[in-house]
């Protein structure tokens, strides 16, 4: 995780302008991802029980939502529309 100010900067690094950027509301973090991920996480545990290598993978996966459930009120997911800047051909 970075912060909008490394973000922005990382685009503009990249060559990119940014045409837009908006947060994504919590509710499609939650609704469309991170229930999703921690049902899978469940399922696939009971499957790998006795695998200790894949059970230490659902663990590190399983801690971006539990993170995200810790921390939503201090950081937030950013949506980006950006575009390469347009540039007239020297030939023409």
């Amino acid at each position: 995780m970075g912060s909008l100010d490394d973000d922005v900067a990382a685009i503009h690094d990249g060559g990119f302008e940014i045409v837009g950027l908006f947060p994504l509301p919590d509710e499609a973090w939650w609704d469309d991802f991170y229930m999703p991920m921690e049902a899978r996480i469940d399922r696939l545990r009971s499957k790998y029980a006795s695998d200790m290598e894949a059970s230490a993978i659902l663990d590190q996966l399983a801690e971006e939502p539990s993170m995200h459930r810790r921390y939503s009120d201090f950081c937030a997911y950013e949506f980006f529309v950006v575009r390469r800047p347009f540039q007239e051909r020297a030939d023409r």
